[in-house]
């Protein structure tokens, strides 16, 4: 038999033997830095970066989740058949693009008080993945884009994780940002303290540029009052060109081993400056073999179908070298990676 129980629709843990609050009392809302202040920690950062300072330990796709709670129920207060039932429902309707039959199971979950983050549900054999995979997938279906944004939202106040990234890391709030989500966008800035906002995709984009490029100015508007910036510096850039004579020197794998701590689980190896450029464009146009090289075999690979803001790609620069002997290397380095790319996923299963 289905399990009865109030939810609650704002910020703070409820007793569930008292009555729910009035639709019109006020809810709290979590309140975020200026951005001001946000803009001069992630330019801290990025300079701490290009110093070489040591780099915070990467994201495990685990971050605590504080989002509006709802008390659950004890895992003995659950009918097992009835959760496995609407489990099942989730994941059939996830897996058939219906978001129908999701909206009806996720509904019928938050009011029995259960979440993705914790409880029942997160411990559930058949739901282990739905933090991570839920709102990615519900985004991703083909669908009308007001039901498909009601359904985000409320999985992500139900505990699913607000940094879930597909498969070349594009997040829940670039997917938003793609889309014009803006009621989205706004749960995620106010109630995911957690949210990884200056984070950037496999293509070097992060969702202020995302929106940009499809449009949609009001969520950029958004965005960037929330500090994500539409042109953030690009800290391998600033590190390579400051430091050319680092990379030839006796302190040159010194230089590299910097450098590759540097584009670890950054993006920075796509993430392109103010005139279209990325770090392989930089060393192609240095004619500088040996980070051509280097960058053509990193798992991260440079995204070569990239042209600047001339309309120009990194082939065209390599064919401009007068020196024949570099102009053959560097060609030959760029068509090797090109014949040999493949998804970041198939890097991440070799554990690269």
């Amino acid at each position: 038999m289905k399990p009865t129980q109030g939810k609650d629709r704002g910020g703070a843990p409820v007793d569930m033997s008292a009555a729910k609050p009035a639709p019109d009392d006020p809810q709290p809302r979590r309140t975020r830095p200026p951005a001001s202040v946000r803009v001069r920690e992630q330019l801290e950062h990025e300079a701490n970066l290009a110093r070489g300072q040591p780099l915070p330990e990467a994201w495990t796709g685990t971050l605590p989740h504080t989002a509006p709670t709802v008390s659950g129920r004890d895992a003995d207060d659950i009918d097992q058949g009835w959760l496995t039932a609407q489990v099942l429902k989730l994941r059939s309707g996830l897996a058939a693009g219906s978001l129908d039959q999701v909206g009806a199971a996720v509904h019928d979950l938050g009011e029995a008080g259960l979440r993705f983050d914790s409880g029942p549900l997160a411990d559930h054999p058949a739901a282990a993945d739905f933090r991570e995979l839920a709102t990615l997938r519900v985004l991703q279906v083909r669908g009308r884009s007001e039901v498909r944004e009601h359904l985000a939202v409320r999985l992500i106040e139900l505990g699913c994780d607000p940094n879930a990234c597909d498969d070349m890391d594009c997040t829940v709030l670039m997917y938003a940002a793609k889309f014009g989500m803006n009621e989205l966008i706004e749960c995620l800035l106010a109630d995911c303290p957690e949210l990884a906002l200056h984070r950037l995709n496999f293509y070097g984009c992060n969702a202020a540029m995302i929106a940009h490029s499809n449009g949609n100015l009001s969520s950029l508007a958004m965005l960037e009052s929330a500090g994500v910036m539409l042109n953030p510096p690009n800290a391998a850039i600033i590190f390579y060109q400051s430091s050319r004579e680092r990379f030839t020197g006796v302190n040159a794998q010194e230089a590299y081993d910097q450098l590759w701590r540097l584009l670890q689980n950054t993006h920075y190896m796509n993430l392109a400056d103010a005139t279209g450029k990325t770090l392989i464009f930089h060393a192609v146009l240095n004619e500088d073999v040996d980070m051509v090289r280097f960058l053509c075999r990193r798992s991260d690979y440079p995204d070569l179908r990239l042209r600047d803001h001339d309309q120009k790609s990194v082939f065209d620069y390599a064919a401009q070298i007068g020196d024949e002997q570099k102009r053959k290397e560097i060609m030959a380095a760029l068509k090797a990676q090109r014949s040999e790319m493949s998804p970041i996923r198939e890097y991440r299963r070799q554990g690269h």
